[in-house]
């Protein structure tokens, strides 16, 4: 847990939180959320710190998911998993091996082969 203060790309937005956590895996997440002593409210994730809006701001615990940037290709059922750190450049290169890359449709976004 360190102290930091985290900006938005234009500087517009600020967030200084009391606490910082950058859990490993999915169980230290857990953790974090359970553990209201050493990481207090509010929690708020911050990814890229690209939005124009303080969704990412917190005086409490701000969580930084930098460790959950897996991506899982499904081939058979054309699909693919990422994780939350995960770049749309990231999920292009995966799928390009595979003919596939990411379409979008209302409401969701599936993959699709390549023609």
């Amino acid at each position: 847990m360190t102290e930091a203060i985290f900006r938005n790309w234009n500087n517009s937005v600020l967030s200084t939180p009391r606490v910082v956590a950058i859990p490993g895996d999915l169980q230290e997440l857990i953790e974090v959320v359970r553990d209201t002593a050493n990481y207090p409210s509010p929690l708020r994730v911050g990814g890229s710190f690209h939005s124009l809006n303080a969704c990412f701001v917190s005086e409490g615990t701000q969580i930084l998911l930098r460790h959950f940037d897996q991506i899982q290709v499904d081939t058979d059922e054309m699909t693919v998993k990422v994780g939350a750190a995960v770049k749309m450049f990231q999920v292009r290169d995966a799928l390009k091996p595979h003919g596939m890359q990411t379409g979008l449709k209302h409401g969701h976004c599936r993959t699709r082969p390549n023609n």
